[in-house]
This record gives C-alpha cells, sequence and structure tokens, in this order.
C-alpha cells in the first residue's frame, strides 16, 4: 500500500506521464530538477544523485 505524505515531494503528473518523461532525459531534468532543489531547500547536495558512488 502506497501512502503519500503532505511533506512528501508529488510528481508534475501521473506515473505514465512520468514513465515516458523519463525516456527522454533532459525532458526529466527539466520537469523534476528545480522541484529536487526545493525540495532540499536549494542545496543539491543533500540529493542522491550517485556521483559519490562514481567518485570512489
Amino acid at each position: 500500500m502506497l501512502r503519500s505524505f503532505d511533506v512528501s515531494p508529488q510528481l508534475p503528473a501521473g506515473y505514465a506521464t512520468m514513465l515516458v518523461a523519463a525516456l527522454v532525459p533532459p525532458l526529466w531534468r527539466r520537469l523534476m530538477d528545480h522541484r529536487v532543489l526545493a525540495h532540499y531547500d536549494g542545496d543539491a547536495t543533500l540529493a542522491n544523485t550517485g556521483r559519490k558512488l562514481r567518485d570512489v
């Protein structure tokens, strides 16, 4: 069962639309990057981008 909380970030569209957007990375970034930054109050270092794993 999926639960939603008011403080959780929300997708801008439904799952099917977001699946299509994920197939086009520039579109995904345009839709999501500003939402991720807003969720973390502008601190991009708090987002898990996987860069730490690649840098090791």
